[in-house]
């Protein structure tokens, strides 16, 4: 058997009423994996993160969950 295979993931997200110190600490941890990040931040407010992650889904699924940890968070302080 021969296998060929492509990976190609990108990862949206949109943050909303996220702080900056949050907004931080996710970019930080997708270049900590040598990914680049296209953003669009309104500081205080809204957060919108796109990076390509090519074959790395762990890091793909690091940044989710990150995210989610943040809102979980976020939510039980309001």
């Amino acid at each position: 058997m021969r296998l060929s295979k492509e990976i190609d993931c990108t990862v949206r997200l949109g943050l909303h009423d996220i702080g900056d110190q949050d907004v931080a600490t996710l970019v930080s941890g997708v270049r900590s994996r040598e990914h680049e990040v296209a953003m669009l931040w309104e500081p205080g407010a809204d957060c919108a993160l796109t990076v390509d992650f090519g074959e790395d889904l762990e890091g793909a699924r690091a940044l989710v969950e990150a995210a989610q940890e943040l809102e979980k968070s976020s939510g039980d302080q309001g």
